[in-house]
């Protein structure tokens, strides 16, 4: 049953990403949709990963696991930094770079905070 819900999510999330990419294009330079799913993954992740515990495993598995796992793209920024490397882009390179790691984890923490805030069930870790 764990490996269905994570594969259910799974598929659902590549198939919200592939959306966004055929949806967005490059803003001014940026991969926006690469982007967008990584920083929104960041913040939705610390959200589910703050907000329940494993008596809702199976929840987990399904959004944070298999949907969110597969919506994220660390392989696809890495292409796209060494993109902007084989194209001597340095700017781009850098702008892209910090916005995704300082805007990773900033979101990562507002999302964390979030799913704290209320919160009833204890996580145990």
């Amino acid at each position: 049953m764990k490996y269905l819900l994570v594969g259910i999510g799974g598929a659902l999330g590549s198939l919200c990403r592939w959306g966004i990419s055929y949806l967005w294009t490059i803003q001014n330079g940026l991969p926006f949709a690469t982007l967008t799913a990584n920083l929104l993954g960041s913040f939705l992740l610390a959200y589910f990963y703050s907000r329940y515990s494993s008596k809702y495993e199976k929840s987990y598995l399904l959004i944070a696991t298999g949907f969110l796992g597969s919506f994220t793209t660390f392989s696809t920024l890495s292409i796209e930094l060494i993109t902007f490397i084989l194209q001597k882009q340095w700017g781009m390179f850098f702008v892209y770079m910090t916005i995704t790691s300082f805007g990773g984890v900033l979101l990562s923490w507002l999302g964390f905070v979030s799913g704290r805030k209320g919160k009833v069930i204890s996580h145990g870790r």
